[in-house]
């Protein structure tokens, strides 16, 4: 019985398995279709798991482009309060309009720089504890104060995040029934083909796409129900089916 990925039992049993225990579903897949390199079978379980991540617990049903669009409006603000001169902030407030002109190099103006420096930080800190799969459940919240940013890196995180933001409305695509971004499936399918290596390579192109969409069902990512493509479907079928959404995703980017 597949784990519901918002329930706190979930959340308990995502946290405490090994990873190794995650991993072995789409290693029995590979060896199925005969893939014996250890590094390879290794490389594609990895993707396989992540994927079954990024759909339940990280990004794909969040709202991507507002994240993307936080973080570089947080690192905007910084580099605001860390070089800005006469900042003016006005709001409308319950009880009437309200101005605020802060001076440079005053008491608040460092006080608000080191405040969306320190949540600025701990939010590259999350995004790169996610990139490791399992040890972003143990990510802790807490904001931690953190050396200043840089002129340099604070621009370099506004043109990521910007970029990421085109990259995020250029993957919304079409939408099947279950309203999956198919341009996101066939990104993912890329990755498979990408950590699969020669060994993925050298499968005849029905089996590729096969063991692919195999993995994509065991992480729940395939917007296939799961008896159709058990039972209905052909092995034609379910590789035509993978290479649309792999089609769809190069036609995005252009390839």
């Amino acid at each position: 019985m597949k784990k519901d990925p918002n329930s706190e039992r979930s959340y308990l049993w995502l946290n405490q398995t090994p990873i190794e225990e995650h991993l072995q579903p789409y290693k029995e897949i590979c060896k199925g279709y005969g893939l014996a390199d250890p590094e390879e079978v290794e490389r594609l379980a990895e993707q396989g798991f992540y994927v079954f991540l990024y759909f339940h617990y990280l990004q794909y049903q969040k709202a991507d482009l507002e994240d993307f669009q936080f973080v570089k409006d947080l690192a905007t603000l910084t580099s605001i309060f860390k070089d800005g001169e006469n900042i003016t902030i006005k709001a409308s407030m319950p009880d009437g309009d309200f101005k605020l002109i802060i001076e440079t190099e005053g008491l608040l103006q460092q006080l608000a720089f080191f405040t969306f420096n320190a949540l600025l930080g701990n939010m590259e800190r999350e995004d790169a504890v996610l990139l490791e799969y399992m040890p972003f459940l143990e990510y802790s919240s807490t904001i931690k104060f953190k050396k200043p940013h840089t002129d340099k890196e604070l621009a370099d995180i506004i043109n990521y995040q910007s970029s990421r933001i085109e990259e995020e409305k250029a993957m919304m695509g079409r939408f099947e029934r279950t309203k999956t971004e198919i341009p996101k499936l066939g990104r993912m399918v890329h990755g498979f083909i990408n950590a699969g290596g020669d060994g993925l390579a050298a499968l005849t192109p029905t089996d590729k796409y096969c063991l692919i969409g195999d993995m994509m069902q065991a992480a729940d990512a395939s917007p296939v129900e799961q008896v159709e493509w058990e039972s209905v479907l052909t092995n034609k079928d379910k590789a035509d089916k993978v290479k649309s959404w792999e089609a769809s995703y190069l036609k995005v980017i252009g390839k």
